[in-house]
Protein backbone atom coordinates (compact mmCIF):
# COMPACT_ATOMS: atom_id res chain seq x y z
CA UNK A 1 0.00 0.00 0.00
CA UNK A 2 3.14 2.22 -0.60
CA UNK A 3 1.32 4.39 -3.11
CA UNK A 4 -2.02 5.35 -1.20
CA UNK A 5 0.02 8.32 -0.26
CA UNK A 6 1.01 9.45 -3.09
CA UNK A 7 -1.41 11.36 -5.32
CA UNK A 8 0.19 12.02 -8.86
CA UNK A 9 -1.85 9.87 -10.94
CA UNK A 10 -1.73 10.13 -14.62
CA UNK A 11 -5.73 9.49 -15.23
CA UNK A 12 -8.34 7.91 -13.80
CA UNK A 13 -7.04 4.83 -15.55
CA UNK A 14 -3.62 4.71 -13.68
CA UNK A 15 -6.07 4.75 -10.45
CA UNK A 16 -8.27 1.90 -12.06
CA UNK A 17 -5.05 -0.19 -12.57
CA UNK A 18 -3.24 0.36 -9.48
CA UNK A 19 -6.07 -0.67 -7.48
CA UNK A 20 -6.86 -3.97 -10.07
CA UNK A 21 -2.99 -4.50 -8.97
CA UNK A 22 -4.03 -4.70 -5.56
CA UNK A 23 -1.29 -0.94 -5.59
CA UNK A 24 -3.46 1.12 -3.56
CA UNK A 25 -7.47 0.71 -1.81
CA UNK A 26 -9.66 3.13 -3.01
CA UNK A 27 -11.35 4.28 -0.22
CA UNK A 28 -8.06 5.48 1.58
CA UNK A 29 -6.74 7.02 -1.45
CA UNK A 30 -9.82 9.15 -1.92
CA UNK A 31 -9.45 10.53 1.28
CA UNK A 32 -5.66 11.08 1.49
CA UNK A 33 -6.16 12.67 -2.26
CA UNK A 34 -7.76 15.17 -2.84
CA UNK A 35 -8.00 15.41 -7.06
CA UNK A 36 -9.21 11.78 -7.40
CA UNK A 37 -12.69 13.00 -7.72
CA UNK A 38 -11.89 15.47 -10.18
CA UNK A 39 -9.85 13.68 -12.13
CA UNK A 40 -12.48 10.58 -12.50
CA UNK A 41 -15.24 13.03 -13.73
CA UNK A 42 -13.22 16.03 -14.80
CA UNK A 43 -14.90 19.19 -15.18
CA UNK A 44 -16.24 19.02 -18.45
CA UNK A 45 -14.58 19.48 -22.17
CA UNK A 46 -15.96 22.30 -23.93
CA UNK A 47 -14.84 20.25 -27.33
CA UNK A 48 -17.28 17.30 -26.46
CA UNK A 49 -20.14 19.15 -24.73
CA UNK A 50 -19.76 22.79 -24.78
CA UNK A 51 -22.78 25.72 -25.01
CA UNK A 52 -22.13 26.10 -28.58
CA UNK A 53 -22.07 22.28 -29.45
CA UNK A 54 -24.38 21.92 -27.26
CA UNK A 55 -26.72 24.22 -29.00
CA UNK A 56 -25.58 22.39 -32.43
CA UNK A 57 -26.67 19.11 -31.44
CA UNK A 58 -30.31 20.93 -30.28
CA UNK A 59 -30.47 21.89 -33.80
CA UNK A 60 -29.38 18.86 -35.32
CA UNK A 61 -32.11 16.67 -33.17
CA UNK A 62 -35.05 19.41 -34.66
CA UNK A 63 -33.63 19.36 -38.12
CA UNK A 64 -33.58 15.14 -38.10
CA UNK A 65 -37.23 15.59 -36.78
CA UNK A 66 -38.38 17.75 -40.12
CA UNK A 67 -36.28 15.79 -42.48
CA UNK A 68 -37.26 12.44 -41.43
CA UNK A 69 -41.05 11.77 -40.50
CA UNK A 70 -42.09 15.06 -41.05
CA UNK A 71 -40.70 15.32 -44.62
CA UNK A 72 -42.39 11.61 -45.02
CA UNK A 73 -45.62 13.12 -43.98
CA UNK A 74 -45.20 15.58 -46.52
CA UNK A 75 -44.76 13.68 -49.09
CA UNK A 76 -47.36 11.54 -48.39
CA UNK A 77 -49.94 14.29 -47.72
CA UNK A 78 -48.75 16.40 -51.23
CA UNK A 79 -51.77 16.30 -53.09
CA UNK A 80 -53.80 17.98 -50.14
CA UNK A 81 -51.01 20.38 -49.67
CA UNK A 82 -50.93 21.80 -53.13
CA UNK A 83 -47.51 20.91 -53.74
CA UNK A 84 -46.17 20.78 -57.36
CA UNK A 85 -43.45 18.50 -59.06
CA UNK A 86 -41.06 22.21 -58.09
CA UNK A 87 -42.04 21.86 -54.74
CA UNK A 88 -40.92 18.21 -54.88
CA UNK A 89 -38.19 19.10 -56.42
CA UNK A 90 -37.02 21.56 -53.56
CA UNK A 91 -37.73 19.42 -51.14
CA UNK A 92 -35.58 16.46 -52.29
CA UNK A 93 -32.65 19.04 -52.76
CA UNK A 94 -33.22 20.17 -49.07
CA UNK A 95 -33.50 16.28 -48.22
CA UNK A 96 -30.05 15.09 -49.86
CA UNK A 97 -28.21 18.53 -48.35
CA UNK A 98 -28.97 17.65 -44.89
CA UNK A 99 -28.42 14.00 -45.44
CA UNK A 100 -24.89 14.62 -46.53
CA UNK A 101 -23.96 17.56 -43.81
CA UNK A 102 -25.47 15.59 -40.99
CA UNK A 103 -23.29 12.11 -42.07
CA UNK A 104 -20.40 15.10 -42.48
CA UNK A 105 -20.60 15.96 -38.71
CA UNK A 106 -21.94 12.75 -37.42
CA UNK A 107 -18.84 10.42 -38.48
CA UNK A 108 -15.90 13.30 -37.32
CA UNK A 109 -18.12 12.98 -33.92
CA UNK A 110 -17.64 9.23 -33.56
CA UNK A 111 -14.64 8.95 -34.56
CA UNK A 112 -13.71 11.93 -32.01
CA UNK A 113 -15.11 9.64 -29.26
CA UNK A 114 -12.85 6.46 -29.90
CA UNK A 115 -10.51 8.93 -29.96
CA UNK A 116 -10.80 10.60 -26.53
CA UNK A 117 -11.29 7.31 -25.36
CA UNK A 118 -8.52 6.63 -26.18
CA UNK A 119 -6.96 9.18 -24.23
CA UNK A 120 -8.72 7.89 -21.04
CA UNK A 121 -11.20 10.10 -21.01
CA UNK A 122 -12.73 11.13 -17.23
CA UNK A 123 -16.17 9.06 -16.20
CA UNK A 124 -18.24 12.49 -17.37
CA UNK A 125 -17.25 12.53 -21.13
CA UNK A 126 -17.58 8.92 -21.40
CA UNK A 127 -21.08 9.36 -20.34
CA UNK A 128 -21.56 12.26 -22.49
CA UNK A 129 -20.16 10.32 -25.67
CA UNK A 130 -22.26 7.33 -25.52
CA UNK A 131 -25.46 8.88 -25.79
CA UNK A 132 -24.13 11.54 -28.34
CA UNK A 133 -22.67 8.75 -30.52
CA UNK A 134 -26.20 6.95 -30.31
CA UNK A 135 -27.88 9.98 -31.20
CA UNK A 136 -25.52 10.83 -34.20
CA UNK A 137 -26.62 7.11 -35.67
CA UNK A 138 -30.08 7.47 -34.83
CA UNK A 139 -29.96 10.58 -36.69
CA UNK A 140 -28.41 9.75 -39.99
CA UNK A 141 -31.09 6.67 -39.92
CA UNK A 142 -34.13 8.86 -39.19
CA UNK A 143 -32.96 10.84 -42.50
CA UNK A 144 -31.80 8.19 -45.12
CA UNK A 145 -35.11 6.32 -45.75
CA UNK A 146 -36.99 9.29 -47.22
CA UNK A 147 -34.20 9.31 -50.26
CA UNK A 148 -35.84 5.72 -51.30
CA UNK A 149 -39.26 7.96 -51.60
CA UNK A 150 -37.80 11.43 -53.41
CA UNK A 151 -35.37 10.73 -55.55
CA UNK A 152 -37.36 8.48 -58.58
CA UNK A 153 -34.63 6.83 -59.93
CA UNK A 154 -31.20 7.38 -57.15
CA UNK A 155 -27.96 7.15 -58.67
CA UNK A 156 -25.68 4.39 -57.95
CA UNK A 157 -23.30 6.67 -56.60
CA UNK A 158 -26.25 7.72 -54.41
CA UNK A 159 -26.91 4.62 -53.22
CA UNK A 160 -23.57 3.56 -52.97
CA UNK A 161 -22.39 6.88 -50.42
CA UNK A 162 -25.95 6.57 -48.30
CA UNK A 163 -24.46 2.47 -47.59
CA UNK A 164 -21.32 4.05 -46.37
CA UNK A 165 -22.62 6.66 -44.42
CA UNK A 166 -24.89 4.00 -42.86
CA UNK A 167 -22.49 1.45 -42.32
CA UNK A 168 -19.15 3.80 -41.14
CA UNK A 169 -21.14 5.12 -38.30
CA UNK A 170 -22.66 1.93 -37.18
CA UNK A 171 -19.01 0.73 -37.32
CA UNK A 172 -17.50 3.46 -35.22
CA UNK A 173 -20.66 3.10 -32.94
CA UNK A 174 -20.23 -0.37 -32.07
CA UNK A 175 -15.98 0.35 -31.78
CA UNK A 176 -16.88 2.74 -29.28
CA UNK A 177 -19.57 0.59 -27.35
CA UNK A 178 -17.94 -2.59 -27.27
CA UNK A 179 -14.69 -0.55 -26.34
CA UNK A 180 -16.28 -0.08 -22.81
CA UNK A 181 -16.17 -3.54 -21.83
CA UNK A 182 -14.23 -4.21 -19.13
CA UNK A 183 -13.95 -6.90 -15.58
CA UNK A 184 -15.78 -7.14 -12.79
CA UNK A 185 -13.35 -6.27 -10.86
CA UNK A 186 -13.15 -2.93 -12.66
CA UNK A 187 -16.46 -2.18 -12.29
CA UNK A 188 -16.05 -3.07 -8.26
CA UNK A 189 -13.27 -0.44 -8.28
CA UNK A 190 -16.14 2.26 -10.34
CA UNK A 191 -18.37 1.67 -7.53
CA UNK A 192 -16.30 1.59 -4.87
CA UNK A 193 -14.82 4.63 -6.01
CA UNK A 194 -18.01 6.74 -6.62
CA UNK A 195 -19.22 5.70 -3.21
CA UNK A 196 -16.00 7.51 -1.97
CA UNK A 197 -16.73 10.38 -3.99
CA UNK A 198 -19.80 10.88 -2.85
CA UNK A 199 -18.91 11.44 0.38
CA UNK A 200 -15.80 13.74 -0.38
CA UNK A 201 -17.61 17.01 0.53
CA UNK A 202 -14.71 19.14 0.23
CA UNK A 203 -14.58 19.09 -3.52
CA UNK A 204 -18.03 19.78 -4.13
CA UNK A 205 -18.46 16.23 -5.10
CA UNK A 206 -21.09 14.93 -1.96
CA UNK A 207 -24.11 14.70 -4.99
CA UNK A 208 -22.16 12.69 -7.73
CA UNK A 209 -23.99 9.57 -8.70
CA UNK A 210 -23.04 6.31 -10.01
CA UNK A 211 -21.01 6.61 -13.45
CA UNK A 212 -23.37 6.72 -16.23
CA UNK A 213 -21.24 4.06 -18.45
CA UNK A 214 -21.88 0.18 -19.01
CA UNK A 215 -18.04 -0.40 -18.18
CA UNK A 216 -14.84 1.41 -17.43
CA UNK A 217 -11.82 2.90 -19.96
CA UNK A 218 -9.45 0.21 -19.98
CA UNK A 219 -6.73 -0.40 -22.04
CA UNK A 220 -8.14 -1.76 -25.05
CA UNK A 221 -5.89 -2.94 -28.19
CA UNK A 222 -6.44 -0.54 -31.28
CA UNK A 223 -6.60 -4.01 -33.21
CA UNK A 224 -9.65 -5.15 -30.66
CA UNK A 225 -11.47 -1.48 -31.57
CA UNK A 226 -10.82 -1.52 -34.97
CA UNK A 227 -12.03 -5.58 -35.39
CA UNK A 228 -15.62 -4.00 -34.27
CA UNK A 229 -15.32 -1.74 -36.26
CA UNK A 230 -15.03 -3.25 -39.42
CA UNK A 231 -17.22 -6.04 -38.45
CA UNK A 232 -20.12 -3.05 -37.89
CA UNK A 233 -19.47 -1.87 -41.46
CA UNK A 234 -19.15 -5.40 -43.25
CA UNK A 235 -22.24 -6.67 -41.34
CA UNK A 236 -24.22 -3.13 -41.88
CA UNK A 237 -23.22 -2.56 -45.46
CA UNK A 238 -24.99 -6.14 -46.29
CA UNK A 239 -28.14 -5.27 -44.62
CA UNK A 240 -28.08 -2.26 -46.41
CA UNK A 241 -27.86 -3.36 -49.92
CA UNK A 242 -30.28 -6.03 -49.05
CA UNK A 243 -32.99 -3.68 -47.79
CA UNK A 244 -31.96 -0.92 -50.20
CA UNK A 245 -32.95 -2.80 -53.08
CA UNK A 246 -36.61 -3.86 -51.40
CA UNK A 247 -37.26 -0.28 -50.65
CA UNK A 248 -36.58 0.97 -53.94
CA UNK A 249 -38.80 -2.39 -55.63
CA UNK A 250 -41.82 -1.19 -53.65
CA UNK A 251 -40.93 2.69 -52.78
CA UNK A 252 -44.59 3.86 -54.50
CA UNK A 253 -46.22 1.75 -51.32
CA UNK A 254 -43.27 2.50 -48.69
CA UNK A 255 -44.21 6.64 -47.97
CA UNK A 256 -46.14 5.91 -45.06
CA UNK A 257 -44.50 2.82 -43.35
CA UNK A 258 -41.25 4.84 -43.71
CA UNK A 259 -42.82 7.96 -42.30
CA UNK A 260 -43.67 5.45 -39.47
CA UNK A 261 -39.96 4.48 -39.14
CA UNK A 262 -38.25 7.87 -39.62
CA UNK A 263 -40.23 8.66 -36.65
CA UNK A 264 -39.15 5.78 -34.46
CA UNK A 265 -35.52 6.63 -34.90
CA UNK A 266 -36.46 10.42 -34.38
CA UNK A 267 -37.58 9.74 -31.08
CA UNK A 268 -34.69 8.30 -30.02
CA UNK A 269 -32.90 10.80 -31.43
CA UNK A 270 -34.45 12.94 -29.15
CA UNK A 271 -34.39 10.51 -26.24
CA UNK A 272 -30.44 10.27 -26.17
CA UNK A 273 -30.17 14.04 -26.70
CA UNK A 274 -32.51 14.63 -23.57
CA UNK A 275 -29.88 11.94 -22.04
CA UNK A 276 -27.01 14.10 -22.83
CA UNK A 277 -28.56 17.36 -21.32
CA UNK A 278 -29.50 15.55 -18.40
CA UNK A 279 -25.81 14.41 -17.98
CA UNK A 280 -24.49 17.83 -18.76
CA UNK A 281 -26.87 19.58 -16.22
CA UNK A 282 -25.68 16.80 -13.47
CA UNK A 283 -22.28 17.32 -13.86
CA UNK A 284 -22.83 21.05 -14.48
CA UNK A 285 -24.81 20.90 -10.43
CA UNK A 286 -21.42 18.34 -9.55
CA UNK A 287 -18.84 21.05 -10.31
CA UNK A 288 -20.38 24.33 -9.69
CA UNK A 289 -18.45 27.04 -10.62
CA UNK A 290 -15.62 24.78 -12.30
CA UNK A 291 -17.40 23.77 -14.99
CA UNK A 292 -15.73 24.64 -18.15
CA UNK A 293 -18.74 23.60 -20.69
CA UNK A 294 -20.32 27.06 -20.51
CA UNK A 295 -17.39 29.13 -21.56
CA UNK A 296 -17.88 30.73 -24.73
CA UNK A 297 -14.59 30.81 -27.19
CA UNK A 298 -13.92 30.90 -30.82
CA UNK A 299 -14.52 27.08 -30.98
CA UNK A 300 -17.87 27.42 -29.24
CA UNK A 301 -19.45 30.33 -31.18
CA UNK A 302 -18.30 28.19 -34.26
CA UNK A 303 -20.22 25.18 -33.49
CA UNK A 304 -23.27 27.12 -32.50
CA UNK A 305 -23.32 28.61 -36.37
CA UNK A 306 -22.74 25.37 -38.05
CA UNK A 307 -25.83 24.94 -39.32
CA UNK A 308 -26.90 28.49 -39.78
CA UNK A 309 -26.29 28.17 -43.70
CA UNK A 310 -28.42 25.37 -43.96
CA UNK A 311 -31.26 27.51 -42.34
CA UNK A 312 -30.58 30.12 -44.26
CA UNK A 313 -30.75 27.61 -47.08
CA UNK A 314 -34.50 26.27 -45.73
CA UNK A 315 -35.73 29.66 -45.79
CA UNK A 316 -34.41 30.75 -49.54
CA UNK A 317 -36.71 27.67 -50.42
CA UNK A 318 -39.28 27.99 -48.40
CA UNK A 319 -39.07 31.48 -50.15
CA UNK A 320 -39.05 29.83 -53.75
CA UNK A 321 -41.63 27.67 -52.64
CA UNK A 322 -44.22 30.76 -51.65
CA UNK A 323 -43.49 32.63 -54.65
CA UNK A 324 -44.14 29.40 -57.19
CA UNK A 325 -47.75 29.05 -54.94
CA UNK A 326 -48.38 32.27 -55.44
CA UNK A 327 -47.83 32.96 -59.06
CA UNK A 328 -50.31 29.87 -59.80
CA UNK A 329 -53.05 31.66 -57.54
Amino acid sequence: MSNTTQCSFSSINDVITQANQGLLDIATTAAVCQNICQLAWGVGNPDLSGVGTNISYIIQGILTFIFGPLICLTYTLRARLGITKKGEKILQDLHASFLDIAAQSSIPVSVGAIVRFTQHAPFYELSFLRPLTIMQFLSVLSTVWPTAIFEENPSVGRIVSIIIYVSLQFGLLVGFIASLSASGASWRIISALTNACKGYTSTGFEHVPEANLHSSHLPVNAFYILGFIFTGIVGLAIVSIIFATVVIAVKKKTARGLGLLCLAFSVGTMVELSEMEHTRKLMQNVTGNKFQDNQWGIGQIVASFSWAPFCVLIAYCEYQSLAVRLSTC
